[in-house]
């Protein structure tokens, strides 16, 4: 197992309480330890600035738009 799944492992044998993440972001190893919501949650991303974006964030925004963004599905809980 890698360093990283490692530590992912410790720190969810770590928490106590229930965590809400992403599922895109569970290591292989901890899947089975893993339960998903009947529900799933999403939340929409937004991105303001009170001056001119830098180019560095500019490219960043870009970056974010051009992912191919999954539909929310229509059983999905919007919070936020």
């Amino acid at each position: 197992m890698g360093t990283r799944k490692k530590a992912a492992r410790r720190e969810v044998e770590r928490i106590a309480d229930l965590t809400i993440v992403p599922d895109n972001i569970i290591p292989d190893g901890l899947r089975a330890a893993v339960r998903k919501l009947k529900s799933p949650l999403v939340r929409q991303l937004v991105a303001f600035t009170r001056k001119d974006w830098s180019p560095l964030a500019a490219s960043f925004l870009e970056v974010l738009q051009a992912q191919p963004w999954r539909r929310r599905p229509n059983s999905a809980t919007v919070v936020g």
